[in-house]
């Protein structure tokens, strides 16, 4: 509420003039609501609460595993080796990645048998997204959709770390 306006001047910058410059909205997101400001306030309090060492009436066995396991995930290192590991064994139990291989290489398998064991691995659509749902018309039936794919290159990481630059690149290449 802006009080240095007439409301019967300008009745919206009266009612709602400071709500912009007291909440601005970040960078990175296109909207700001209550409820996002009360999310950030719980995750502040929380990540306060995670990284204290005692907390008066707050020390039981499950306090001390969330605390732990707070810890574990600020450990980038272990995440990004652990992650690219991991990353690099479902590359191999695909057949590898015919873009970062020699020319002369020939796949393991074919693109049908990767699509097909990447969707059963981790249940992702990388070449079209098929969904099925309650028809918008008939709830009692189900219908078959077929969709574009969304961007799948698993952590934010991947789009920015250096040791995953040829990864991108072969990425593009593909798109």
């Amino acid at each position: 509420m802006n009080s240095n306006m007439d409301p019967c001047e300008d009745f919206y910058e009266y009612a709602c003039g400071n709500w912009i410059k007291e909440h601005p909205i970040p960078d990175d997101a296109p909207s700001v609501s209550n409820f996002d400001n009360l999310g950030q306030d719980l995750e502040l309090a929380l990540k306060g609460l995670l990284e204290q060492k005692n907390v008066e009436g707050l020390d039981g066995d499950a306090v001390r595993k969330a605390r732990t396991f707070y810890q574990l995930c600020l450990n980038e290192t272990a995440i990004m080796s652990t992650w690219r590991e991991a990353f690099d064994d479902a590359v191999e139990n695909f057949g590898g990645w015919p873009s970062l291989e020699k020319a002369d290489d020939k796949p393991r398998i074919s693109i049908e048998e990767m699509y097909g064991i990447m969707v059963a691995r981790f249940k992702s659509d990388s070449l079209f997204k098929a969904t099925v749902q309650p028809d918008d018309k008939n709830s009692d039936q189900n219908v078959f959709l077929i969709d574009q794919p969304t961007l799948n290159l698993f952590a934010r990481d991947f789009y920015t770390l250096p040791e995953t630059q040829e990864e991108r690149l072969a990425y593009k290449t593909l798109i």
